[in-house]
């Protein structure tokens, strides 16, 4: 591991708020800085004033718990993925629906924006792509690795943490499957592209953080990071964190270069008292958001020094 320097880190709770009478599963930042969009499990997507707290311009019931949102930006849009499977696109400013994609049966897991793509994941192992804005289907593929909880981006290459514990690493220009390996014993919920590495960082079900190399299969470095299964990392770069968030309520901050801890925040320390499941990043501006069963969305402001 890296040399280990002096570590000033700073984190302030910016603001908490919520309206949601069932555990909170996705969040999405809008066009606007002062504004974000949550998903729960009472079946409303809704967004909210950052300086308020209070509930915005925008709420909407839809028929089944809503697993995934997702804004796109570019046309406005956002994009609401359910448990039975559909996908409603609705414009946000007429608040309408515009499109209802029924493609899977299975629960949509995460929807992500790329390159004028849509990329969306389900509890089945299926990945399907669209075409933005007509969205049209590009194609469908099954990788039979149970449910795909995340999925992130290499360059033109999907990383993919399955349940059957394999990182697998899709080429979504060749449709090519490039790289495949066992990560973790259980389910990996998350993996992510080191932002200045060809490293892979994951979470699992295992509440262990893992870093392995994709090239070689090869494990480089692991620890238990949580007590329970871990759902969500972020990495900064500028300001050298890496961010998880855990089933077992709490939030911890790491060291990008060193993966030692910095920061753990749990309900003693303003944070949630009920399992941690989604986060949004805004790294330019130094700023995360978190929500979880407790039916809270916090907002933290944070801060990285190294003398």
């Amino acid at each position: 591991m890296e040399s280990r320097d002096q570590v000033n880190f700073n984190l302030n709770q910016k603001i908490v708020f919520g309206g949601h009478a069932a555990p909170i599963y996705s969040l999405s930042f809008s066009n606007s800085k002062g504004q974000i969009f949550s998903a729960s499990g009472d079946r409303i997507v809704t967004s909210w004033n950052l300086e308020t707290g209070l509930n915005d311009s925008f709420s909407i019931k839809v028929d089944h718990t809503p697993y995934c949102i997702q804004f796109i930006t570019e046309h406005q849009l956002l994009a609401i993925g359910l448990s039975n499977g559909s996908i409603h696109i609705i414009d946000v400013a007429n608040k309408q629906e515009i499109r209802h994609l029924k493609l899977h049966e299975a629960a949509i897991f995460d929807i992500q924006i790329v390159d004028g793509k849509m990329f969306v994941t389900t509890s089945n192992s299926e990945i399907s792509i669209w075409n933005l804005p007509d969205f049209t289907l590009i194609k469908a593929i099954s990788l039979n690795s149970g449910k795909i909880r995340k999925v992130n981006f290499w360059n033109d290459q999907m990383i993919l943490g399955c349940e059957s514990g394999e990182i697998r690493i899709v080429d979504f220009k060749l449709f090519q499957e490039t790289f495949r390996y066992q990560a973790h014993d259980s389910a990996c919920n998350v993996a992510i592209k080191h932002p200045s590495k060809d490293i892979i960082i994951s979470g699992g079900k295992d509440a262990h953080i893992r870093i392995s190399d994709p090239n070689t299969r090869e494990e480089l470095y692991a620890f238990p990071a949580h007590q329970f299964a871990i759902y969500e990392l972020k990495a900064d770069l500028e300001n050298n964190v890496l961010i998880s968030v855990s089933r077992d309520k709490t939030i911890k901050i790491w060291d990008l270069k060193t993966f030692d801890l910095i920061q753990k925040i749990d309900h003693h320390h303003a944070g949630h008292n009920r399992s941690v499941n989604t986060m949004i990043l805004d790294s330019e501006n130094q700023l995360f958001f978190t929500a979880g069963d407790d039916q809270k969305i916090i907002g933290w402001n944070y801060s990285k020094t190294t003398s």
